[in-house]
């Protein structure tokens, strides 16, 4: 089940599933695109808990960071993001 999935410019065929319900999508607003400023805006406890999982994620698995900006890839990010979501 995909849950608050956006549908503008998406693709609503990816899970290969049916529109049971349509609602908004939560957002939040960044106001910047790098990360390290994103986390000095936050509190130094949601800073401090951030890099602890990226540590510990570093440390025992294969951590790779990848933008999803490109609308001709959309698909095929799904699909992985789909997978991965899968192999959890």
């Amino acid at each position: 089940m995909l849950e608050r999935l956006g549908t503008e410019g998406g693709r609503p065929d990816l899970a290969g599933g049916m529109t049971t319900r349509i609602e908004s999508s939560p957002t939040i607003g960044i106001e910047t695109t790098e990360w390290d400023e994103h986390l000095a805006s936050k509190s130094s406890n949601f800073r401090s808990q951030t890099r602890r999982w990226e540590r510990r994620l570093k440390r025992e698995q294969e951590l790779r960071f990848r933008l999803a900006s490109d609308p001709e890839r959309l698909g095929e990010d799904m699909d992985t993001f789909l997978r991965l979501h899968h192999e959890r």
